[in-house]
Parts: structure tokens; C-alpha cells; sequence
């Protein structure tokens, strides 16, 4: 898949969000081994949010919880002090939010990724714009740009989605832009597996919701996953030099 080689063109969300009552949605658990030997046999994507950024860059729930900002009152901590100085503001997000992603760090979880992903050869997405992914070494698609998903929109085809067997999602909540409800509607047989403390809203009853021993912790979870993964293919390398010195 070339996803790669995006477009420059105005866009909005790719389809209507999936969104499920998580009350009601059953999704199968997946454990930690489960998850590697899917990994081996099947083509993946990975789609990460804002949850493996967490340690590095305030999500928005702490962001909301540092700025003062309070969407049950009709004027918030955060409203009162951008009227009353604005420029204090301005300071504080800096401070908060600007400031951290400019000198954010990559968690152990962005390097997992990049290695992952190297190792199976297959692309990142990413809502984040805090730029770690690519300080970790890697360069994702950015599905936060309209272009980006303009691009998508045009390019990929149903063919391509089919082409996936299942999209690895990373501390993602929300299918804000409508990517998962795209491939879903092209690739009915599809899985989403979603690595997350909690069940996010779009998972249906036939996808996977991993938690396993590290409890849907990323930071653990994916390096443990990415060394198992490491190891095993050093392990097939070595079969393989060795038949073919016979």
C-alpha cells in the first residue's frame, strides 16, 4: 500500500465515526500472545491517539484539568482568565501543551512501535501531532491533516483495505475521522484490535480489545511485545542462513 505518497487537497473526516454503546458491545479479549501471533501471520496497520502519548504530552482530559477548562459550566476557570488577560492565557497553554511537544521525549511505546512496524513492514497512522513518532525514527501518516485524509479519500481504494486484516490501534479512543468506519465498510471481515485500558467505543462484537498482564498499559505491553517479536524472527533468520549454507 502506498499510503505514503500523499496528496496536497482540502478534506474533512473520511465517514461517520464508529461508535458503539460500550455497554453493550462484546468484543473477544485478546492476551499478549494472542496479539504476537496475529502479528506474524497477518498483514496490520497500526493506528495510534493520543493515549501513547500520555506520559510525554497532556491528552486532553489532563490538558482540560491543567488549563481549568470545564465543558459542564458555561464559563469555565479558563474562560474567565482569557477574558480577564488574555496573554496569560496564551502562556499558560504554551507552558502546558506547546511547550511539552516541542520537547516531548518518544515513551518506550513509540520506540516498540517503530520497531514493530520496521519488522512487519507495515505503515503507522496517527491522530497525535506532538511529532514523537518521528523522533522515535519513524514518519507516520497524519490522519489530524485534511490533506492527508483528502488523499486518502481519492487513493486508497476498497482493494487496499481488503488488503489489511486488522488495524492495531494504540491509545486511541475515538474514531474522531472515520478511518476505522472506512475500512469496516470496506473490509466487513476486518478486525480492529485495540491495545487500551479501557473499551474504546468503537470496537463491535467481532474485533479484540487487549489488556492482558499489563492491563492495556502500552508502555508495557508493546516493548515486551516488540522484544518477543525481535527474537523470533532472529530466530528465523538464523533457520534460514543455516539452510542455506547446507
Amino acid at each position: 500500500m502506498e499510503f505514503e505518497k500523499l496528496g496536497r487537497a482540502e478534506g474533512h473526516n473520511l465517514a461517520e465515526p464508529r461508535k458503539f454503546d460500550t455497554n453493550k458491545s462484546n468484543p473477544d479479549e485478546m492476551n499478549e500472545q494472542g496479539l504476537l501471533d496475529f502479528l506474524q501471520r497477518k498483514n496490520v496497520v497500526f493506528l495510534t491517539g493520543a493515549g501513547i502519548s500520555r506520559e510525554s504530552v497532556p491528552d486532553q482530559e489532563r490538558l482540560n484539568s491543567e488549563l481549568g477548562i470545564d465543558n459542564n459550566q458555561a464559563v469555565d476557570d479558563f474562560t474567565r482568565l482569557i477574558l480577564n488577560d488574555p496573554n496569560a492565557a496564551a502562556e499558560k497553554i504554551k507552558e502546558r501543551f506547546i511547550y511539552q511537544m516541542a520537547v516531548g521525549k518518544p515513551s518506550p511505546a513509540h520506540h516498540a512501535i517503530k520497531e514493530m512496524s520496521r519488522a512487519l513492514q507495515c505503515p503507522v497512522f496517527t491522530d497525535n501531532i506532538d511529532l514523537l513518532h518521528q523522533r522515535s525514527g519513524i514518519n507516520p501518516i497524519n490522519t489530524s491533516n485534511p490533506q492527508t485524509l483528502d488523499w486518502l479519500r481519492k487513493n486508497v481504494t476498497e482493494d487496499h483495505f481488503r488488503d489489511v486484516d486488522a488495524i492495531v490501534t494504540v491509545g486511541y479512543s475515538h474514531d474522531d475521522v472515520g478511518l476505522l468506519a472506512s475500512y469496516k465498510k470496506a473490509n466487513p471481515d476486518g478486525k480492529i484490535i485495540a491495545i487500551n485500558p479501557a473499551k474504546p467505543e468503537y470496537l463491535g462484537d467481532e474485533d479484540f480489545l487487549v489488556q492482558g498482564k499489563a492491563k492495556g498499559d502500552a508502555q508495557k505491553m508493546l516493548p515486551e511485545l516488540a522484544e518477543e517479536l525481535r527474537f523470533l524472527q532472529s530466530g528465523k533468520q538464523a533457520v534460514l542462513s543455516n539452510g542455506s549454507g547446507d
